[in-house]
């Protein structure tokens, strides 16, 4: 007999789960996870589509596939399309934080004011939720936020270090500077909540740091798609071919990957560097021999580098939970990330990756120049990550998620 989606169901001390982002950032993943639920209330978002319609194929994040069209809520729907056609024009970069605090308040206040009954439970996603907690607590609603990166509060202070360190790429680190009244804003979201969901441990101390009591906060790891994202054809021995992926900006490490590999003096060997470059920062003059830009890729081309490149390099200095290291693992990758990387306490260092400091340019050279020869090695940790990987499906996520929110409605 199938095994059958934990539920949330049998609980009589709440009613119904609202969940709301006005984006794509997870939101109708949990959604799709909470539908399975009889106690689900409405998902509300800004754009979405049905998922037999022709815009569902341009925008599959945005696909109601799973998600019952009852239970859809939208407000908001032309901040939303600015958004959009902005990402796709140039200087976009220059404005987009300010419209998305503009947006996400305003999706907040709409959110708060109209969706649930009081006992109900409004679940939000961090930067987007706290006018909606205000607005909810003042009519009995419970609120759970879900914390996918780490806080501002921690995240202002490692953003000032990295440009000072590196002042020469500072430029890439776009909107590394919140004001005082949106920390503030940011805060106070954490104190609203009832729940808060974090990916890792980075974020979880984030939050307390932030002034979250810590009884409050909830590590749920994320998951991947293991039904795509698996091992592929074998891989050619020559040349070596070492991927990241990932937004190109300094806060990944992109400065210091790049120095490692000038360092490295690798001769038929290959850096792909693929994701979206940052508005008004060239990366070309810093690019090493052997390095390309390859800008943004779609997904099936993103999978296709995971099988064919030999090693996954992710130097970040700043994350929640770098699913792109969990997707190169999944597809038989050797990975070298960093303890911040949000998966740094899964790996068994040597065995199914590596874990390197970021700024640590010589020992990235020299690990890098290692595994460049010891191509056994590095397929031996590659099929040990695919392995580790397996913890870390949709389903196993969704049961964390649903285990945890019970735990919290059984208070």
């Amino acid at each position: 007999m199938a095994e059958q989606p934990k539920t949330i169901g049998n609980l009589n001390m709440m009613r119904r789960i609202h969940v709301a982002h006005p984006g794509t950032q997870r939101g109708f993943r949990v959604a799709r996870i909470l539908a399975k639920d009889r106690r689900f209330g409405f998902f509300c978002t800004t754009i979405a589509f049905h998922p037999s319609s022709i815009l569902a194929r341009f925008f599959p994040a945005r696909s109601l596939e799973g998600i019952p069209l009852a239970k859809l809520r939208r407000c908001g729907q032309w901040r939303e399309w600015v958004n959009v056609i902005g990402a796709r024009l140039p200087g976009y970069g220059i404005w987009k934080e300010r419209w998305w605090l503009s947006r996400n308040r305003a999706f907040g206040k709409w959110v708060g004011r109209e969706v649930g009954t009081q006992g109900d439970v409004l679940y939000g996603f961090d930067t987007s939720s706290c006018e909606m907690f205000i607005r909810g607590k003042k009519r009995g609603l419970k609120c759970v936020l879900d914390q996918s990166i780490v806080h501002t509060v921690v995240a202002e202070r490692v953003l000032a270090e990295m440009a000072g360190n590196r002042p020469q790429y500072a430029g890439s680190l776009e909107g590394r500077s919140c004001s005082a009244k949106e920390i503030e804003r940011r805060r106070e979201e954490v104190h609203l909540a009832d729940l808060i969901i974090c990916p890792s441990t980075q974020v979880r101390d984030s939050v307390i740091e932030a002034g979250c009591a810590p009884a409050k906060a909830k590590i749920v790891p994320f998951g991947i798609d293991l039904n795509y994202f698996t091992p592929g054809r074998k891989i050619a021995q020559a040349p070596f071919r070492v991927l990241f992926a990932g937004a190109v900006t300094q806060r990944k490490g992109i400065g210091y990957l790049l120095e490692a590999w000038r360092a490295t003096g690798l001769r038929d060997a290959e850096l792909l560097i693929a994701g979206d470059l940052p508005s008004g920062f060239d990366w070309k003059p810093h690019l090493p021999a052997g390095a390309s830009l390859l800008g943004r890729v779609s997904r099936e081309a993103l999978r296709d580098l995971y099988q064919t490149c030999h090693c996954f390099v992710f130097p970040t200095m700043l994350e929640g939970q770098a699913n792109v290291v969990l997707e190169a693992m999944a597809c038989g990758c050797c990975v070298v990330t960093t303890p911040d990387s949000g998966i740094g306490d899964r790996l068994r260092n040597g065995e199914n990756g590596l874990i390197l400091q970021p700024t640590h340019v010589e020992r990235w050279a020299e690990t890098l120049e290692s595994l460049s020869k010891d191509r056994k090695g590095v397929e031996k940790m590659g099929a040990a990550a695919a392995e580790s990987a397996r913890d870390f499906s949709l389903k196993i996520y969704g049961g964390r998620l649903v285990d945890a929110l019970k735990e919290f409605l059984e208070k």
